[in-house]
């Protein structure tokens, strides 16, 4: 039984990077910031292992996708601690653009209901469309409720580069919003919003802002889970390099 889970585990995986590998050879440039953070955490003792990829039609030419693996482990029940590692594709060649250090917090709380945490990473890392590598501290409220077949979560995101020329704080909330239509199957949406380095208002003017709507489709089945997404960006500012992005991530337990 248990060579099995493990089998299924390894097969599911190998799907999504699978998936990846074909979807990079037709898509242009994504930005990989495509997770909020919920009350999910690995069990005290215990890891999980998670994959995301974003790939997008851009208003550039070259093909990349950009993507996300991530291996954390529970200290507690509560608490959490793990590594980023982000990397991309260009043109077909791969690309390591930094590293790491992540962790969360999520306070007890009843199995429906109200609940809260907070996240928090340091690191260096950069985009495709960076050409220097910065040093960043991110901070990540968590705030959430479960009900009876539906869900909503809400990240107050901050970030601050500390190196480079544009050092002020800047705003990046997110919100998900979805429902059980079966058992073990969800749909809904998740929109990310960062403000531009130009403003710190906690809810910018279009023009101060990039904005990404998803519809989402999230699978939980066994110990592994499966988010799938489609959405486009609004509005196309001057940082705004995607006309539309897909989105695929898939986490497991690892005993």
């Amino acid at each position: 039984m248990a060579f099995t889970l493990h089998l299924r585990r390894c097969l599911a995986f190998m799907g999504a990077i699978g998936l990846w590998s074909c979807m990079a050879t037709q898509a242009t440039a994504a930005s990989y910031e495509i997770k909020l953070y919920s009350d999910d955490l690995p069990e005290k003792g215990e890891s999980e292992m998670e994959f995301l990829t974003s790939i997008a039609k851009s208003r550039s030419q070259k093909q990349v996708v950009q993507g996300l693996f991530e291996v954390s482990y529970g200290l507690t029940d509560q608490v959490s601690v793990g590594i980023e590692l982000p990397a991309s594709v260009v043109q077909g060649h791969a690309q390591g653009r930094g590293i790491k250090l992540e962790a969360q917090y999520i306070a007890k709380h009843a199995k429906e209901g109200f609940y809260w945490g907070i996240r928090s990473e340091f690191g260096s890392e950069n985009s495709f469309y960076e050409s220097e590598k910065k040093r960043s501290v991110e901070v990540n409220p968590i705030l959430g409720y479960h009900g009876r077949d539906w869900q909503w979560v809400f990240n107050p995101s901050l970030e601050k580069d500390l190196t480079g020329d544009e050092q002020k704080p800047r705003w990046a909330p997110a919100f998900k919003w979805a429902y059980a239509v079966v058992p073990h199957h969800e749909l809904g949406f998740e929109t990310y919003m960062r403000s531009t380095a130009s403003t710190t208002a906690f809810w910018p003017s279009a023009s101060q802002r990039d904005q990404t709507t998803y519809l989402v489709w999230d699978v939980h089945y066994a110990h592994t889970q499966l988010n799938l997404g489609i959405g486009k960006p609004t509005p196309v500012s001057n940082s705004t390099q995607d006309h539309w992005v897909g989105k695929v991530g898939i986490s497991m337990e690892l005993d």
